[in-house]
């Protein structure tokens, strides 16, 4: 360590030169412009204003789904002061910079002829993921979809920014025809997953119909001897075609005489094939009951196969479009060939790889993830003359989350760049599958009308049906529409807390999920739902609140209070004998104080 104490001022020059030559480990970038937005945030508070005429409300049981129409930075701002570590998922598909002038910077389309265009896109990144991070909760998750351009520096920046997280890099295939490119035709775009370090997050990926088929139980070609596993020898007994139990793993020395051993109206199965040989099972004796809602039992009189249909798989770290109805049962066809006849298995390559050139222009049309087929034209079928380029397939984003919301049937998921909504209808068709009751919070600009006119309007449908698309809406949902809206800052501090109260109603609305309004006049207003009840005091006219107390002691109910005051402390000297039982909390100056403290960014 050098002791710098004693450096000349020119020898602490040339040590900075030298030290600022060095190479850095890590991300770094020029801030040519700072962002700027409509309205300054050091000048201006964010607030939320509902447009009532949009509300959708399917069933009052039910919590609400929210559509915030801004910039996603005061969105994300406001969320801080909601949903701080509230949020199970975060799945966004931000601009991927391609240079084509698809997003805005400080009011500039941004393309391929601005030296700065990576710089911009990194510090508007920055920001928002630096306020989104705040919002998850511990064991909650980010997925992020990108392309080349700024696949590299994202995956660093997560990194910088996650730091208690893993980051895995997901590949998927959404344009099976490809786009030209100098060298290469461009099928794949990625999702990068960001998740906590050590934590089981991932569930296993379900398949669809298409992708599962069946298939014999007992190994074939190389390596699917008993003598390559000998755990994998023993018995499967079946009665009545259903499967009862499992035998030990054989001895060394006993060999069936048969593939089938039948005692009264019991069937033992063993992995011997056609020809007499001894084969084994896919799955070893000590794993077998794990998997055995899959196992299939074919019987033919005497004659047993056990077959396998599992409809989970791991999730891969490369999607490709699943295969077809069409070449899973080819599939089936070929194992059959393979159990019943003396087939090698070139030839029965053969005869797959002319099936699967004969059906290559059907299989284009299976494409899970094609953006065309699955984005494209859902979008417009759903949003009368739709005008937005590129929406995700509704099922590369479905995959993306299931797997992390399986087991959460009530989970919170934010989006911030929502788009056309991919992300809210694939939540809603998950729901549909498993009866959830998971929620989502979506975010996007107005431009072009983008948030009402292309993003309300799809999830509208979603939620009240579509003929074209009948097996994917019709998914009952309640949805809440907000316009961000702004306070200007006054000099005077109390009044600023005065003005601040006055528009706070949504804000607290939305935090405690509480919106059916029972009372309201100028001192105080009163909301409910099944399981709560919410104040809001709005003057220092603290004589009221009597009238606030008697109501909430005829409500059998979580009760919550918010109460304006000008400096939190006075609340200390008010006597609260008669609002026992209730959760009091200060406004405004929490709101205040989480604002200011993001005008950092």
């Amino acid at each position: 360590m050098k002791d710098y104490h004693n450096f000349s001022k020119e020898e602490l020059i040339n040590e900075i030169k030298k030290i600022i030559k060095q190479k850095k480990f890590g991300l770094v970038w020029e801030e040519k412009d700072k962002e700027n937005f409509d309205k300054n945030p050091s000048e201006n508070f964010p607030i939320l204003e509902e447009v009532k005429k949009k509300e959708i409300r399917v069933n009052k049981k039910d919590g609400f789904n929210f559509l915030l129409e801004g910039d996603n930075f005061h969105a994300l701002s406001i969320l801080n002061y909601t949903h701080q570590n509230s949020i199970d998922l975060i799945y966004i598909d931000p601009p991927y910079n391609t240079g084509a002038k698809n997003w805005v910077y400080n009011n500039k389309f941004i393309d391929d002829t601005d030296s700065y265009r990576h710089s911009k896109w990194l510090s508007m990144m920055n920001k928002r993921l630096k306020l989104a991070k705040d919002l998850l909760k511990p064991d909650g998750c980010l997925v992020c979809a990108i392309d080349k351009n700024e696949f590299a520096r994202l995956f660093i920046l997560l990194e910088e920014i996650f730091k208690n997280y893993e980051v895995h890099c997901i590949t998927i295939e959404h344009n099976p025809k490809g786009v030209q490119g100098i060298n290469f035709s461009y099928t794949n775009e990625f999702a990068f997953f960001v998740i906590p370090k050590g934590k089981k997050t991932i569930g296993m990926k379900k398949l669809t119909k298409d992708e599962i088929y069946i298939s014999n139980l007992r190994n074939w070609g190389g390596e699917s001897l008993r003598s390559d596993a000998k755990n994998c020898f023993y018995s499967i007994i079946v009665k009545d075609n259903k499967i009862i139990g499992f035998g030990d793993v054989e001895k060394d020395d006993f060999h069936p005489k048969s593939q089938v051993i039948k005692k009264k109206d019991v069937f033992y199965v063993y992995p011997i094939d056609k020809k007499g040989i001894e084969r084994k099972w896919r799955y070893a004796r000590q794993s077998v009951e794990e998997i055995k809602n899959f196992l299939i039992v074919e019987q033919k009189n005497d004659s047993v196969e056990i077959k396998i249909a599992k409809d989970y798989e791991t999730v891969k770290t490369v999607w490709t479009n699943p295969k077809n109805l069409q070449e899973n049962k080819i599939e089936e066809i070929l194992d059959n060939l393979r159990l019943n006849n003396n087939i090698d298995e070139s030839l029965i390559k053969k005869i797959k790889k002319a099936f699967l050139q004969s059906t290559k222009k059907n299989k284009d049309n299976f494409a899970r993830y094609d953006a065309a087929e699955y984005g494209t034209k859902i979008v417009n079928s759903l949003v009368k003359n739709s005008e937005f380029d590129f929406p995700k397939s509704l099922y590369n984003t479905y995959d993306c989350i299931a797997p992390i919301l399986k087991s959460k049937k009530n989970a919170l998921v934010l989006d911030f760049f929502a788009g056309s909504g991919t992300t809210a209808h694939s939540l809603l068709l998950l729901n549909k599958e498993d009866n959830g009751n998971r929620r989502f919070i979506l975010c996007t600009n107005n431009e072009n009308q983008i948030a009402e006119k292309i993003c309300y309007e799809r999830v509208k449908n979603v939620i009240l049906g579509n003929k074209e698309y009948a097996a994917i809406t019709n998914i009952p949902a309640n949805l809440k529409y907000y316009k961000i809206n702004f306070i200007k800052k006054s000099p005077n501090i109390d009044q600023l807390k005065k003005d601040l109260t006055k528009k706070c109603t949504e804000l607290l609305c939305i935090k405690e999920n509480i919106f059916d309004k029972i009372l309201f006049n100028t001192d105080f207003s009163l909301f409910e739902n099944e399981k709560s009840i919410m104040g809001i005091f709005y003057s220092n006219n603290y004589k009221k609140l009597e009238e606030v107390s008697n109501y909430f002691k005829k409500v059998d109910k979580k009760k919550i209070m918010y109460i304006f005051t000008l400096n939190n402390s006075e609340l200390d000297n008010l006597d609260f004998v008669e609002l026992n039982n209730i959760k009091i909390k200060p406004i405004p100056q929490k709101i205040i104080d989480i604002f200011e403290s993001l005008n950092e960014f």
